[in-house]
């Protein structure tokens, strides 16, 4: 794990685009919630896992 936050730790953005690129994208999508979240059959019943 020392590895991967020493190559990519000190990378500004650790993926491709940038932020009038992610804009955009949202822009473009016909169907958003007002409210998102997680659908509840997604979440365990014992809670997190973590």
């Amino acid at each position: 794990m020392d590895y991967f936050i020493e190559l990519y730790g000190t990378l500004p953005r650790a993926g491709p685009g940038g932020n009038a690129f992610t804009r955009k994208a949202f822009e473009r999508m016909a169907y958003l919630p007002s409210e998102p979240g997680v659908p509840p059959q997604v979440i365990p019943p014992y809670g997190s896992v973590v």
